[in-house]
């Protein structure tokens, strides 16, 4: 597991936050006019992903689907953790306000088709090492933002999009006021020519792919008791609390009978949600699931979609049922 605290002593955040989506701050930045952020790379591209535009289900893969991609895709290559905020807990106690504490890597991107302002620029895939205290209603903030935007050109090729990736604004740190006068010293993650590298090396290695589900369902018919069947998955799976079970399965959860229970399995480095009911049934019980399969639209335009991954998770639901 990725950790901040080797790179940032300040704090131990007590709250934690994804964040893949683009704040409002990264929104009025992408949308300030060019001169006013810097100047621009003139450069090649660095690294061209192709994304088929359909699923093995027929649906339409969209813009959003591969920015999505691309964003995860940095996040997991880069040496640095997804930005978390909360309460620092190292603050002097008389305080006048708590300030917010955030620290970690943002990326996000601003696709130029949905752009308010500079239509013309390119779309923008920016990342930004923050480490920074923020009090309440104040527009200022006390330690450091290194960004590093990146410029994509995504093509519509027929049945494939095509996004080449390029430097568009070299890493820069934001003017910020290093000393928090009740927290004291906040430093940046790192040094601007440390984050140029990181963000590069994460552009260059991403294994960026668009996750993709079909659901699966089916009964499995067994010679136990219930409560037995009912023990040998809590037994043998990673269950998920409410929270998780909706997050994975989504909608689909509100169908499903109240009394089942929730998993997670792992197959091809993907974890696969399955809900679980099991009931008494004849001179044993019956087994119904839902089940989530994952599969990877992949940057070389395919897919690992596959059938005997399918056959593979029901076999599993089928071992346990009877173990």
């Amino acid at each position: 597991m990725k950790s901040l605290m080797k790179l940032v002593p300040i704090a131990v955040l007590a709250a934690t936050t994804a964040a893949c989506e683009v704040s409002p701050e990264m929104m009025e930045a992408l949308n300030t006019p060019p001169m006013a952020r810097g100047a621009l790379v003139d450069s090649a591209e660095m690294r061209r992903f192709e994304f088929p535009k359909m699923d093995a289900d027929g649906k339409a893969i969209t813009r959003a689907d591969v920015f999505d991609a691309l964003e995860q895709g940095f996040l997991s290559a880069s040496e640095f953790s997804a930005t978390r905020t909360g309460q620092p807990s190292d603050c002097v106690s008389n305080r006048p306000a708590t300030p917010r504490m955030v620290q970690g890597l943002m990326v996000g991107a601003d696709d130029a088709l949905e752009r308010q302002f500079n239509r013309d620029q390119p779309s923008i895939l920016e990342a930004r090492y923050q480490n920074y205290t923020q009090y309440s209603g104040a527009r200022t903030v006390q330690g450091s933002s290194i960004n590093v935007e990146y410029a994509v050109d995504l093509e519509d090729q027929g049945n494939s999009y095509v996004a080449s990736v390029r430097p568009w604004r070299l890493a820069e740190e934001k003017a910020s006021v290093k000393m928090d006068p009740y927290c004291g010293m906040i430093n940046p993650l790192g040094t601007v020519e440390d984050l140029q590298a990181d963000a590069d090396n994460s552009v260059l290695t991403m294994n960026a792919a668009i996750i993709r589900r079909r659901g699966v369902e089916g009964e499995v018919d067994t010679p136990f008791p219930a409560d037995a069947v009912k023990a040998s998955f809590e037994r043998l799976w990673q269950p998920l609390d409410s929270k998780e079970a909706v997050e994975q399965i989504g909608s689909k959860l509100a169908e499903l009978p109240k009394d089942g229970a929730s998993y997670s399995i792992e197959l091809n480095d993907l974890n696969h949600p399955i809900h679980v009911t099991v009931y008494p049934y004849r001179d044993g019980s019956k087994v119904t699931y839902f089940a989530q399969y994952g599969y990877r639209l992949t940057p070389d335009n395919s897919s690992d979609f596959s059938e005997a991954s399918i056959k593979a998770i029901e076999d599993e639901i089928s071992r346990v049922a009877l173990d």
